[in-house]
């Protein structure tokens, strides 16, 4: 009879290809995922497609606001309607990148004022710069 121990395998912190929402996660110069919260406005038309955004307040990395904009833009949202009728309103949209869980994180802040959007193809041109 063997007694020997079973092997215990080192499980990575951060997976080989970490993903957020099937997007690869951004990472740091040391392999960490970057972490923040991009607060994004967006026009949502009749039909629920993001046509145009900004970013509100930036997660201090271009990479989690690109992405944040890139994944917010592939949701189908519910329009705002009026009188039963959808039609296209504002939204504001804090996405997290974090690897927190849920009861350690803080609330986001919502500053007062508003961006300029834009449309989306051309946010996500510029942020890839």
């Amino acid at each position: 009879m063997s007694t020997q121990q079973p092997m215990q395998q080192q499980v990575p912190l951060v997976p080989e290809h970490p993903e957020f929402h099937g997007h690869p996660w951004p990472l740091d110069t040391s392999g960490h995922k970057l972490q923040g919260t991009t607060l994004v406005m967006a026009l949502v038309d009749a039909t629920g497609s993001v046509t145009e955004a900004c970013i509100n307040r930036t997660s201090d990395h271009v990479e989690l606001d690109r992405l944040a904009v890139q994944w917010l833009a592939e949701q189908h949202l519910r329009p705002a309607s009026r009188n039963g009728v959808a039609v296209s309103g504002y939204v504001r949209m804090p996405v997290e990148f974090t690897t927190l869980p849920p009861e350690l994180r803080t609330p986001p802040v919502y500053p007062r004022a508003y961006c300029q959007t834009r449309p989306v193809a051309e946010l996500l041109e510029t942020l890839a710069r």
